[in-house]
This record gives C-alpha cells, sequence and structure tokens, in this order.
C-alpha cells in the first residue's frame, strides 16, 4: 500500500505491505524533490538518510516495507 501527501515544500510518502516484508523501488517522476529522509514512526523529528538515485527527472528511493509503515520525506528545492 502506499500513501503520499504534499504539504507545502514537502512531500510525505508512506508505504507498507500487510503480507510482511518485500524489497521494493519508489519511483517518482520528479526533479524538484529532493533529499529523502525516512522518519521513525514513533517520533517524526528522529530521521535518518536514505540511498537514493535522481536521473532522467526521477528520482528513485530502494525500500524495505513491512506491515509497519514506511514514511520517507522528500524536500522541495527551492
Amino acid at each position: 500500500m502506499l500513501r503520499a501527501y504534499e504539504r507545502g515544500q514537502e512531500l510525505v510518502v508512506m508505504g507498507w505491505n500487510d503480507d510482511g516484508p518485500v524489497k521494493t523501488n519508489l519511483s517518482i517522476d520528479t526533479s524538484s524533490y529532493k533529499y529523502p529522509v525516512r522518519v521513525k514512526l514513533a517520533d517524526h523529528k528522529d530521521w535518518s538518510d536514505v540511498p537514493y538515485d535522481q536521473s532522467g527527472g526521477r528520482i528513485t528511493i530502494p525500500l524495505e516495507v513491512g506491515p509497519e509503515p514506511v514514511v520517507i520525506r522528500l524536500f522541495r528545492e527551492p
């Protein structure tokens, strides 16, 4: 499952898989949003950088998602 919310200068994406952990790639056709970070579900102030590739107007983020939602924040470059 995937939910995305655009709010001001950020894009918040939540992904999960009720059937258990799977590896996937999140690809978004944009060159505006960059610098993805993974946010802890229990504390939105606790975050860590995630690897990503940005090329050809697309950002791709490799993720492992499971029953607990994975929250990714991306920031629009000014």
